[in-house]
């Protein structure tokens, strides 16, 4: 049995470049190849991957103009020749032996379309490690399968699985292996027009068709942390790419004729647009607008945004109280938003920006 690890690569911090593959190489199970698509990078990353290529006959290095993740990944799949794939991101690394306990769970369950497992996140010295609760493999039914594909497109924060709550957000593709056969059947690869949410709207393709998933409750994934990571590194452009992303998972219900679709589905997608646009855009860390610069543009956001207008004449203070899709924090800047309280908001998102 073989695996492709694949690793999109643009750009990256040496160091932790070295890191990712040294942990790739010296895998205990060897019957691996490890594929880098280096993606037009222009900071000496390029030569790296021809370097590491020397150092391991396992590794295969794709160059290319630079055309985004989705694409890099993407030619990592059409150029795979093995049964199974993994995808590993070029500044975070894996657990030595994540190959070798993966082959043995796929021995054990042959009909594994899909085993996911858990991450440790690294932020400075701080290391948080998020599991589900399980202490052995465990098997999603039919309902359950529904219910985690719910709690991706964000219907909910969490769901009840075995009597326990599985709230563990698995949007990436990072912590999966995928069986290729089915990914090359129903075409599924990265929408190479997303720029977020293209780990999200991949998984939920392939879930769809996937029968049998199965999960480790083992932290084999070290996600890096740091002020480049895509998640964490400002742009302008985020509310315009988050709300093209749910109109992409709106297009995937309509496709795959899914009918487990709250009919709250369209006002949460505005109100998550909304949110994330407060958090990753507006009152980011790294935002330089002075206050009255963003309070202007708050503004204009709610006066301008016909939808968002729309939506906030509908929403009232219970119906967030009740919403299932929003946590604790969302919920308190929702209503400082309906009470037009800028002042609160600034606040909320100064003093949340502090403490990370």
């Amino acid at each position: 049995m073989k695996f492709s690890i694949i690793v999109p690569v643009y750009n990256v911090n040496h160091e932790y470049f070295r890191e990712c593959i040294d942990s790739l190489i010296h895998q205990t199970y060897k019957n691996i190849e490890i594929i880098l698509i280096n993606d037009g990078s222009t900071n000496g990353c390029e030569h790296l991957c021809n370097e590491f290529k020397v150092l391991d006959h396992r590794i295969k290095v794709f160059h290319q103009n630079n055309q985004g993740v989705s694409i890099a990944r993407n030619k990592g799949i059409i150029e795979s020749k093995s049964d199974y794939l993994m995808f590993v991101d070029p500044d975070d690394w894996i657990e030595l032996n994540t190959c070798e306990i993966i082959h043995k769970k796929i021995l054990k369950y042959p009909d594994a379309d899909y085993i996911g497992w858990t991450q440790s996140n690294h932020m400075r010295n701080n290391i948080i490690t998020k599991t589900i609760g399980y202490n052995e493999i465990y098997k999603l039914s039919f309902q359950d399968k529904e219910k985690y594909i719910k709690q991706i497109l964000y219907l909910t924060k969490s769901f009840v699985m075995n009597s326990k709550n599985f709230n563990i957000h698995k949007a990436s593709s990072c912590m999966n292996v995928y069986r290729k056969e089915i990914l090359i059947q129903h075409n599924i690869f990265f929408d190479e027009n997303l720029c977020r949410g293209e780990d999200l709207v991949f998984n939920i393709y392939y879930l769809h068709f996937a029968k049998n998933i199965y999960y480790l409750d083992i932290p084999f994934y070290n996600y890096r942390i740091h002020s480049n990571s895509k998640m964490r590194k400002y742009d302008a452009e985020f509310s315009l790419q988050e709300r093209k992303f749910y109109y992409e998972t709106q297009i995937y219900r309509d496709k795959l004729n899914l009918t487990f679709f709250p009919v709250y589905y369209d006002t949460m997608v505005n109100i998550r647009v909304y949110l994330s646009n407060l958090s990753n855009n507006l009152f980011h860390a790294n935002n330089e607008d002075s206050y009255f610069n963003k309070k202007r543009k708050w503004k204009n956001m709610l006066v301008k945004d016909k939808v968002l207008t729309f939506i906030f004449e509908k929403v009232s203070k219970s119906d967030v109280d009740t919403a299932p899709y929003l946590d604790k924090k969302e919920k308190i800047a929702l209503k400082l938003t309906l009470n037009k309280n800028f002042i609160g908001l600034y606040s909320l998102y100064y003093l949340r920006n502090k403490i990370k």
